[in-house]
């Protein structure tokens, strides 16, 4: 429940919500309050048009992006297990003649899971509760890894709902097994706020990003609305205010 209240709080705060919002209030005080109506106007439009352009997604993103990624020398690095964070699953999916399986994030994040464990040899950790489906998704990526990759993970970590708890319970895990560092999976954006919770329980952290940055040069496209960069900006400012809150209960 907490989680939904959350998830509900940010929308209604962040643009484009909070953009109607203003828009909303301008329209209802333009007689009495004409100045502040013009403000309000003028921030809702704004902000509906940044948020939009994919020169704003760059510039959000950038910094939780920074992470590098693992090159050709994997057999170099110190690290003693791989864990993969979950990024929720599809429940009854009729193409998998209704089983429950892992969406989109998730499998990116599994398969690079897959590839660095057949590079490296280490054993896989999978973290990830249930999210509104009557199947894990540790249990749902493990039943993707064993049918597609013919692998299998060592551990399933099945309680937790978010980052935080995905850091707490996976500790519980690895240092009964003496293990305290990881390669951590998950995608690029999200991996600086992953790294503050593994680390804040005591985690050596490699990142294993999926989707690095790499750079390209802006252009007149970079400053065209789209609804891809109104999508991305969700997520990027979902980091973010994760990344405050995680400070703020420091």
């Amino acid at each position: 429940m907490k989680e939904i209240i959350t998830l509900i709080l940010e929308d209604i705060l962040l643009p484009p919500c909070g953009s109607l919002i203003l828009l909303s209030i301008a329209y209802f005080i333009r007689n009495r309050f004409k100045r502040i109506s013009k403000i309000c106007f003028a921030s809702g439009i704004l902000s509906i048009y940044l948020i939009s352009t994919p020169f704003f997604s760059i510039v959000i993103s950038t910094p939780l992006m920074r992470a590098p990624s693992i090159e050709n020398n994997i057999h170099l690095i110190s690290a003693e297990a791989i864990v993969v964070l979950g990024a929720g699953t599809r429940s009854s999916a009729p193409e998998y003649f209704g089983n429950d399986t892992i969406d989109g994030h998730a499998l990116d994040r599994l398969r690079y899971g897959a590839f660095l464990n057949r590079k490296s040899g280490l054993p896989l950790l999978l973290t990830g509760g249930f999210t509104g489906s009557t199947t894990s998704e540790a249990e749902a990526m493990n039943h993707t890894l064993e049918d597609e990759f013919n692998l299998k993970a060592r551990w399933l970590e099945k309680k937790s709902i978010n980052t935080k708890e995905n850091a707490a319970f996976t500790k519980e895990i690895l240092f009964n097994e003496n293990i305290t560092q990881i390669i951590l999976v998950t995608n690029s954006y999200h991996m600086r706020r992953a790294i503050l919770e593994f680390e804040a329980v005591g985690f050596e952290v490699i990142p294993g990003p999926t989707h690095p940055r790499i750079g390209g040069a802006l252009n007149l496209l970079s400053f065209i609305p789209s609804g891809r960069s109104l999508h991305l900006f969700k997520s990027y400012a979902h980091e973010w205010l994760g990344i405050a809150w995680h400070y703020v209960n420091k």
